[in-house]
């Protein structure tokens, strides 16, 4: 009998031997608890019932969305980011990290790594399995690297890894500080030891409202769109790079990527 039933995509066949016209003579190769014809078994090498294995991992600009079947669901997966980033309903400068798995097994670990492009780790956290599962999927929100480069986020479960290599890119190299050319203020000095100025390319002080954000996210500081801020200090502030955020008097939004 052909037929759909439960979360098939539509009709299918079930397939199995029999020798001869009821259930009790079913051919089953594979011993186990649920076969009670044959004890051993009858493949040259049985492969166990449940093979726990991480089948995807998937870097996403939000969560992803998984409605019911028959409708499509949408990733949200990308290969890019741009920084800073800001995800739909997410902390700015985080984006979701995801990893699917075949026979989720209880008392198994996965462990996962956002690798720098040198190969080591920016970072990385475990998950612990707590219950059996045939398919499932774990995400987390995480923060992401500020500086711009080729990175990969990895997974392992059961022995069994994968991985998804994203770029980061950023508006302008946080290594010098230099702007594109059609553009006309600049952090100095970049890196800093504490203080900084915003300037034009002809040294003069520049006017207009500023935000700085650190790689987690917050706002660590914000001027008025009337007050001139020539100089600028994070001496107070952990070593890292930061965001300085310009609303020019033309309505021109920068950003500039800032190394202390």
């Amino acid at each position: 009998m052909v037929g759909s039933s439960g979360s098939s995509s539509g009709p299918h066949l079930h397939f199995e031997v029999r020798s001869g016209s009821t259930t009790s003579t079913r051919v089953d190769p594979f011993a186990g608890a649920c076969n009670g014809l044959n004890a051993n078994s009858w493949w040259a090498a049985q492969k166990p019932y449940a093979e726990p294995a991480i089948v995807k991992a998937s870097a996403n600009t939000t969560d992803i969305v998984l409605p019911g079947c028959p409708n499509t669901e949408t990733s949200n997966e990308t290969s890019s980011f741009a920084i800073p980033f800001q995800g739909p309903g997410l902390p700015a400068g985080r984006a979701k990290f995801y990893i699917f798995l075949r026979n989720e097994t209880a008392g198994l670990t996965a462990t996962m790594s956002i690798l720098n492009p040198d190969g080591s780790a920016f970072n990385s956290w475990t998950y612990s399995s707590t219950a059996n599962n045939t398919t499932s999927w774990r995400g987390w929100t995480k923060p992401l690297p500020t500086m711009a480069g080729a990175y990969t986020f990895k997974a392992t479960y059961n022995g069994i890894s994968c991985s998804k290599t994203f770029d980061i890119t950023t508006s302008v190299g946080a290594e010098t500080g230099l702007l594109p050319e059609n553009e006309t203020i600049l952090a100095a000095p970049n890196p800093t030891s504490g203080t900084f100025a915003l300037k034009t390319l002809d040294g003069r002080a520049a006017a207009g409202a500023v935000e700085i954000w650190n790689w987690l996210g917050e706002k660590i500081f914000q001027s008025d769109a009337a007050l001139q801020v020539p100089v600028l200090d994070l001496s107070r502030q952990p070593g890292g790079v930061y965001f300085v955020r310009i609303l020019t008097g033309s309505g021109r939004q920068l950003v500039r990527v800032l190394k202390f």
